[in-house]
């Protein structure tokens, strides 16, 4: 692993798990994607649609700030037993294009295990639906349109 701040979020978690296991502590770890109120997300998906390709590294996801809240709050007062890590985010990219033809374009590379139609987020929200019961409810409209194909993949 090359990247930091990657490696500190995985010793945090592993450290989470051990704790529940040892102590019996309910730990849950949320990752967030970039987070914002509607302008902002607004503005980041008009960068998404001029540079597809930099939003590859975030796999285009975004939490709009209220969800994030929402999501803390389940966390916090519902804590399942033992350690977990969920993603929550949007159920959509910030893209307007299809996901499956921005993974192609700028993440070939990368294994895709699951289809994701239209603009679906790539990301595995099941588990915070299920361990917290956290769906995402504060989504910015978008439409889809085809992937203008002038970049270079990442």
């Amino acid at each position: 692993m090359s990247d930091p701040y990657a490696l500190s979020k995985q010793t945090d978690e592993a450290t989470a798990a051990m704790v529940a296991r040892r102590h019996g502590m309910a730990v849950t770890a949320l990752r967030f994607p970039f987070l914002g109120g509607f302008d902002r997300l607004a503005r980041r998906s008009a960068e998404f649609a001029a540079a597809p390709r930099s939003g590859a590294l975030e796999l285009w996801a975004y939490l709009h700030t209220t969800d994030a809240a929402a999501a803390c709050l389940l966390a916090l007062t519902e804590p399942p037993a033992g350690a977990h890590v969920l993603f929550v985010a949007a159920p959509e990219t910030l893209a307007p294009y299809p996901t499956e033809e921005l993974l192609t374009a700028f993440l070939p590379d990368v294994p895709v295990r699951a289809r994701f139609p239209g603009r679906a987020v790539p990301v595995a929200l099941e588990p915070a639906r299920r361990v917290l019961g956290f769906t995402a409810a504060h989504l910015l409209p978008l439409g889809s349109q085809p992937l203008p194909h002038e970049e270079e993949p990442v």
